[in-house]
């Protein structure tokens, strides 16, 4: 509810509306293990409305326009997210499909070969034209163009994704709630180009310390041997490389949350009328999103990608009445181990992107970390309500071990590259049509990654309380 016109004059919303935009807000209790959608949003609501609003409200001295406090919340939203671009991990940008590093044909062939395994023929053939007379295994990276040219691929894609997302939520307590999430998606991620960079590649040569020979990368054999065959090479080593398309779950999500507000400078002349709001949420997620094939090349999950999670945020807020709110929280994300059969793993440190041959392994995830502070301007104009949101998600290196031990195999290749970091920003406009009734507008700005997805998300939400 609007507090009274004579406490708002013009140049008081005008300030506020200006600190809308210069100030810090937060918004979810539980980051994901996802690098298309690290901290997904599921209401363009007020983050720090913990069906409370009534009581705090009260406490200001305004009418809510209700005559008993929220016990139950709803929470709608339709939202679509798009992004053709990343950045890796020194923020250069780059396409998503290259997040993992350019794909590197030349390195098929390095490496030892793995208990059982043997070179699928098309690699053979091109073993055999490129380095004749030579044994394997080749573990030479002096063969590796430094460039990132002669055998590599730039792969650009774009990624899609369209859903459906709700939040309910119930007073179980006086000062305890629990807050569920879910929704679904349909994620596209497709293949605009495979970009054959060989041709830019000029004469590479490489000479090895041990033997002192010396090659030369001849761009015709490797067009003819690697590159030129990309599909017959993906179809041997049992790659799918076609786009991707699924409509699916995505992971439920459950939050238990404590939340009291206290008056300062009750009575107190000269000093800010202000309630203080510190909380608490203790949170968990079942993996039931769907889980990333690792022999389809450009699958996403639609959550965790198939971990559980659990996690806690601690955090404290300052509503300063007729003006802002603002505050501050901290939260960590724990994700459980996860068995994968016929993982994708390199089995020479030359490679990346594409990895020839596959083994069981058990994943666990690095934790995420998430820090944001906060900024609310309620009814800044009679019913229409903003915030402004930043925060920054950072998920340490995962870690991968074997079910069966092989030397040849090297996850440490992939534990190095498994980190990222993403800030981005919620921008939201809420208009009240009732006291429990509202609708809003949610944009999702990228501000800063490292092996991320540079994506934007729009929402359209319909939310009430009662």
């Amino acid at each position: 509810m609007m507090p009274p016109e004579s406490n708002y004059y013009p140049q008081a919303r005008v300030l506020i509306l200006f600190l809308s935009f210069a100030n810090l807000v937060y918004g979810n209790f539980l980051s994901q293990n996802s690098r298309h959608d690290p901290y997904p949003m599921y209401t363009s609501r007020d983050p720090h409305h913990f069906l409370y609003m009534h009581d705090r409200l009260e406490m200001k001295g305004y009418d809510s326009g209700k005559t008993t406090s929220e016990k139950i919340g709803l929470g709608l939203s339709i939202w679509g997210q798009n992004s053709d671009s990343a950045k890796d991990f020194y923020k250069n940008y780059i396409s998503p499909g290259n997040l993992d590093g350019k794909w590197n044909m030349y390195g098929l062939l390095m490496g030892e070969l793995p208990c059982g395994k043997t070179l699928p023929p098309s690699l053979q053939e091109a073993l055999c034209a490129l380095f004749p007379g030579e044994k394997p295994p080749i573990e030479n990276p002096l063969y590796i163009d430094p460039n990132e040219l002669c055998g590599f691929f730039d792969v650009q894609t774009k990624y899609k994704n369209r859903g459906f997302r709700f939040d309910w939520s119930v007073e179980l307590l006086a000062d305890v709630g629990l807050l569920i999430e879910g929704g679904l998606s349909d994620i596209c991620y497709s293949v605009t180009h495979f970009n054959d960079l060989t041709c830019g590649a000029g004469v590479i040569c490489g000479c090895s310390n041990d033997t002192n020979a010396c090659t030369t990368c001849d761009i015709c054999a490797v067009k003819t041997n690697l590159t030129c065959p990309l599909k017959i090479i993906a179809k041997e080593i049992g790659l799918d490389i076609c786009n991707y398309h699924k409509n699916s779950l995505e992971d439920f999500r459950a939050h238990l949350y404590w939340r009291h507000a206290y008056e300062l400078n009750y009575d107190r002349d000269g000093w800010p009328e202000t309630l203080i709001m510190p909380f608490l949420v203790i949170s968990g997620s079942a993996a039931t999103g769907t889980t990333k094939d690792p022999n389809v090349a450009f699958a996403l999950s639609s959550g965790n990608n198939g971990h559980n999670s659990v996690g806690f945020t601690a955090g404290l807020t300052l509503d300063f009445v007729d003006t802002i709110e603002i505050g501050a929280e901290g939260g960590f994300t724990h994700f459980f181990d996860k068995d994968f059969c016929r993982y994708r793993v390199p089995n020479s440190a030359c490679q990346s992107g594409i990895y020839p041959f596959t083994t069981d392994v058990c994943i666990s995830p690095g934790h995420n970390w998430h820090f944001a502070a906060t900024m609310n301007a309620r009814n800044f104009l009679h019913h229409l309500s903003f915030y402004f949101q930043y925060v920054i998600v950072q998920h340490q290196k995962d870690t991968i071990r074997l079910k069966k031990c092989d030397p040849a195999f090297k996850p440490e290749v992939l534990e190095k590259i498994s980190d990222w970091k993403v800030q981005m920003a919620n921008i939201a406009l809420n208009y009240d049509i009732s006291p429990s009734i509202s609708i809003g507008f949610l944009w999702q700005a990228p501000l800063q990654q490292q092996r991320t997805f540079r994506n934007t998300t729009v929402m359209f939400s319909f939310n009430a309380a009662y």
